[in-house]
């Protein structure tokens, strides 16, 4: 009888991910693979093929273990983390497509992974700093400059940005660091959304909106 997809993955994640140690990479691993046959036997839960997944994407793992600094994270972790972002693509790509296309799921699962995380610490240090006294709530017509409202989320993984990203967050009053969680953080709501359930105007909220994410581009500038 076949192990359940849970019960498997687990297994899989486990085997791989049970210790402190990454798999043993090699990093300068650049031997041509059947990628088709190769996913078709990781599936098939076999070590040989799950390890030559693992090296063949341990540059791009590598590469994002050093971009991304996190609190309480060490290098290690951070690979380990985008070992299990490999271990998943694998677990859940479906055999019926075109297996080609397993390349740019697996770059994608790794991607979503790092994002995941630096998302998770933002929100963090976010509400950390929930106690901070607000400004006056002046309301002021504020053009629109901001095409991408500040990515806070790739200025995060420049370690040299993080501090300046903290100091910017602590110039919010509680009110508009809980929007802009609510909106761009955790995107938890809509706009109108959030008006509404808070029983605010739409208008003076979205002005508001804009004064803050004017406020952190002018001090992150």
């Amino acid at each position: 009888m076949k192990k359940s997809n849970i019960t498997s993955n687990l297994d899989m994640n486990n085997q791989f991910t049970s210790s402190k140690k990454s798999p043993k990479v090699n990093s300068h691993y650049k031997k041509e693979i059947n990628l088709v046959e190769t996913l078709k036997k990781a599936k098939e839960k076999d070590q040989g093929s799950i390890l030559t997944l693992i090296n063949k994407y341990y540059p791009l793992v590598d590469k994002y273990s050093n971009i991304y600094k996190l609190k309480n994270y060490e290098k290690s972790d951070l690979n380990q983390e985008g070992n299990i972002a490999i271990l998943n693509a694998i677990n859940k790509f479906d055999l019926s497509k075109n297996l080609n296309a397993f390349d740019g799921y697996t770059i994608n699962s790794i991607r979503n992974k790092f994002g995941t995380l630096a998302r998770i610490h933002i929100k963090r240090n976010t509400e950390s700093s929930l106690n901070i006294l607000g400004n006056d709530e002046e309301s002021v017509e504020i053009i629109d400059l901001i095409e991408d409202p500040i990515n806070i989320e790739e200025n995060y993984i420049k370690s040299d940005e993080f501090s300046r990203i903290h100091s910017a967050l602590n110039t919010l009053s509680k009110e508009e660091l809980t929007l802009i969680d609510a909106i761009y953080l955790t995107k938890s709501h809509s706009l109108l959304k959030y008006c509404k359930e808070n029983n605010l105007t739409y208008h003076i909220t979205r002005r508001k909106l804009k004064k803050s994410l004017e406020k952190l581009k002018t001090y992150l500038q």
